[in-house]
């Protein structure tokens, strides 16, 4: 299972595991004063203020895989709804790098000692965490996390797709940003690098496990790029322990910003976390921050623990820790997961599969399959937003020419029936999107005791609400005018049932319990590990972090007219009863044994 999920790792990998270019080059090009070397330039930043690039962090900025980072908007589809998030994964990338860049001066230049046996970064390890931190987004695709979104809908379409589908599927379900942002990455680091070799095959491994966290081969137990020592700079970019990282601050600070206003405010202030974070060791429960055995052993530990350097903060300070987290969870309870933003998501998801379904679109001199393209490094990094949109619509248009053109062969009009039907839900779909009409949220309610967010679950809220919302206007037509044109029948996939799950960071926890303390009464600093424990009073935090969520959505492509008003009716009546607890599939099944045996089918899975 494993191992086809993360088979473009194993290729990144394998490819950075190349003989060592000339080493006598090597060792006179290190040999030289770094920062005496690289010419530095700088970028004013609306979030940050200026920042500063090295020039081989230049070279790789300069290259078209990350300048098309320019055309993918951070929030996709929330521009739809909040006209100012029109900011970019550029914009993005570049402030992680130098929030990244930011902490590890704070930590480094901190007046602290380290403990004993932890080291503090050289300008190679500097180098390494602002170019993870820069390459971290650079595997997004068009229209950033509801692009994923597309690819797992296609991933199970192809699985019922006799020919061949089960490879691809395969492929297809592996996908994450994560995984296409490690391939890409080392792409742009071997063009940047070629003549100063600056960056050895360790440093190159190393800033690919900064940001792929549990997304690398063999989990975080598997990084090699840094040892013990070094461990702490893991934390930085993608922070396995805690959630509280560069990135993360940067989205938090940005995204309200563009989107909101400046009324919004990022709910936390940042440089009281910055400036009183240091450098500690740590015991966690043994085995659960990766490691290879006996990687921390010369730290000392009680039984069945280990200790490791992490970074710590200071406990006067854990109550702005908390909005960090607080915030998370607020954007995305009324930006990232909107009601509108997700019905725009789902719209644009059925409009790519219904392009992918009508032909290939032209990439370059190609033409090529979406399903291709998403497996195809040199295709992948040509699409933006705007293109992807652009090369399908092309795509219809040439398929509406090509279909007019055969309508004078009687017999190929007959044979090109279902094609026909393809493309006139794909040209539909495509102008529902572009002017604005997204599907309809019906309505929500919140997850039962004993409900999950599986896929089984949602199928079946999903079917129980289809097979209510037909039966009731089935009862409507019977009271209907004698003229009145009746409302079809929905058919399957036509109400969609969405999973919201929304939380602080660590799903049903308090994501400070997973962070690590230090009072300031502890100053100066020693080699005592840092606590998991604040104090009573330190924070006055909630009583539970996540929220469970099923949102009911409409997706009918057809829409207008009397007909139309029937449905929205009968369906919100119908949603209504489902909201308030009155009408979930469970208890339609408790209450109706009698058609127990179709719900009863669709268990969790």
């Amino acid at each position: 299972m494993l191992k086809h999920k993360c088979s473009g790792v194993f290729r990144v990998f394998g490819a950075m595991q190349t003989p060592e270019r000339p080493s006598a080059k090597r060792a006179k090009l290190q040999a030289r004063s770094w920062q005496g070397q690289i010419e530095s330039k700088e970028i004013q930043d609306p979030i940050h203020g200026r920042i500063r690039l090295e020039s081989l962090l230049v070279r790789i900025v300069d290259q078209p895989a990350f300048q098309r980072l320019r055309g993918i908007k951070q929030l996709a589809n929330a521009s739809l709804v909040y006209p100012g998030a029109e900011h970019s994964r550029f914009q993005h990338s570049l402030g992680v790098m130098h929030l990244a860049e930011k902490f590890l001066l704070a930590v480094s230049e901190a007046e602290h000692t380290f403990p004993r046996g932890v080291s503090k970064p050289d300008d190679k390890d500097v180098l390494c965490v602002k170019i993870a931190a820069l390459c971290h987004d650079v595997g997004h695709g068009p229209f950033s996390h509801a692009f994923e979104g597309f690819v797992h809908a296609l991933a199970r379409q192809e699985e019922q797709d006799d020919d061949g589908g089960g490879e691809l599927k395969k492929r297809l379900s592996a996908h994450t940003h994560e995984r296409k942002s490690a391939e890409i990455t080392n792409a742009l680091v071997d063009e940047a690098d070629k003549e100063t070799l600056l960056l050895t095959a360790l440093d190159r491994r190393f800033i690919l496990e900064l940001f792929l966290g549990k997304d690398l081969e063999g989990g975080v137990a598997a990084r090699r790029g840094r040892g013990a020592d070094k461990w702490w700079l893991y934390d930085l970019v993608s922070n396995c322990d805690s959630g509280l990282d560069v990135d993360k601050l940067d989205y938090l600070l940005r995204d309200p910003m563009n989107a909101l206003g400046s009324g919004a405010g990022s709910g936390f202030v940042l440089d009281p976390l910055l400036t009183n974070a240091r450098v500690r060791l740590a015991d966690f429960p043994k085995g659960s921050g990766g490691g290879r055995p006996g990687l921390f052993d010369a730290f000392g530990a009680p039984a069945r623990m280990e200790r490791r350097p992490v970074i710590c903060y200071n406990a006067n300070y854990a109550s702005e820790a908390y909005k960090v987290f607080r915030t998370r969870f607020d954007r995305h309870d009324n930006l990232y997961t909107h009601k509108v933003v997700q019905g725009f998501d789902l719209l644009l998801c059925e409009a790519l599969l219904s392009a992918s379904a009508v032909g290939r679109i032209r990439v370059g001199t190609r033409r090529m399959g979406l399903a291709e393209v998403v497996n195809s490094r040199e295709a992948y990094q040509a699409l933006t937003d705007e293109s992807l949109l652009t090369r399908c619509e092309l795509l219809l248009e040439e398929e509406r020419e090509e279909l007019s053109q055969e309508q004078e062969h009687p017999r190929r009009r007959a044979a090109d029936g279902e094609r026909r039907r393809r493309l006139e839900r794909a040209e539909r779909l495509f102008a529902r999107y572009r002017s604005h009409q997204h599907f309809k949220c019906l309505g929500e309610r919140p997850l039962e005791e004993g409900e999950s967010l599986g896929v089984g679950e949602v199928e079946a809220e999903a079917s129980h609400l289809r097979h209510t919302i037909n039966t009731r206007l089935r009862e409507l037509g019977g009271d209907a005018e004698p003229n009145a044109a009746p409302a079809d029948p929905l058919l399957e996939g036509e109400v969609v049932v969405v999973a919201r799950h929304i939380h602080f960071g660590k799903k049903a926890s308090n994501p400070l319990d997973f962070m690590r303390w230090y009072k300031t009464s502890d100053l100066p600093l020693t080699d005592r590990p840092a606590t998991d424990r604040l104090p009573p009073d330190a924070v006055h935090a909630h009583r539970y972090f996540e929220r469970k969520q099923f949102r009911a959505f409409l997706t009918r492509v057809e829409h207008g007219g009397a007909a139309d008003a029937a449905l929205h009716a009968a369906a919100r009546e119908v949603v209504s009863e489902w909201a308030e607890g009155r009408g979930s599939h469970r208890k339609r099944a408790t209450e109706e044994p009698e058609e127990e045996s179709f719900f009863s089918s669709q268990e969790v899975g």
